[in-house]
């Protein structure tokens, strides 16, 4: 008598039910990307506001509380392509040139 060819590992129903409740499992390293991102833009932020405290540049703080509404603009305009983080990178370097790129962008399609 032939034995039936196994094609497929057995799965005991607990365990697929446990990855079904799982939405994403690399929710852990999305937490952590968002925490270092927090904590590098608090870092920046202090030393920009500490080095124009110390040397009385209001200008420089100016520039960069400009910056970051720019990058804002962008970040909206990337999210709605898909790409918030480089739309945020785009506007805070080159400001409203920025957003004109992030325009020309083709929409990201989600898998």
């Amino acid at each position: 008598m032939s034995r039936p060819v196994e094609t497929e590992a057995f799965i005991p129903d607990e365990l697929v039910r446990v990855r079904r409740r799982v939405k994403k499992p690399d929710m852990v390293l999305e937490i952590l990307h968002g925490l270092f991102l927090a904590l590098t833009f608090g870092l920046v932020l202090i030393m920009v506001v500490t080095v124009a405290v110390l040397t009385n540049n209001w200008a420089l703080l100016a520039l960069f509380f400009f910056a970051l509404m720019f990058g804002g603009v962008g970040a909206i305009l990337g999210h709605q392509k898909g790409r918030t983080g480089l739309g945020f990178a785009w506007g805070f370097l080159v400001g409203p040139l920025g957003w004109l790129v992030m325009a020309t962008f083709v929409v990201e399609k989600k898998k």
